[in-house]
């Protein structure tokens, strides 16, 4: 991670993140929410616990910095 120094009045500095690579964790339970849910419950169900792993990876991405 850099880190830039400003010194200004509001900003002291400037730290630039890096990108995290594409396969997360949460591919990895997309892959097996495929494999484990899809096969034992209904698919409307599955479509419910689709819904809510879906949900709990938009609000990591916006929690997470």
């Amino acid at each position: 991670m850099a880190r830039f120094e400003v010194g200004g009045k509001l900003v002291e500095g400037v730290d630039l993140l890096r990108w995290r690579h594409w396969a997360s964790t949460y591919s990895v339970l997309y892959a097996l929410w495929l494999v484990v849910v899809v096969l034992t419950l209904d698919f409307t169900d599955a479509l419910v616990v689709l819904c809510a792993l879906s949900a709990s990876h938009v609000l990591a991405f916006l929690f997470t910095t």
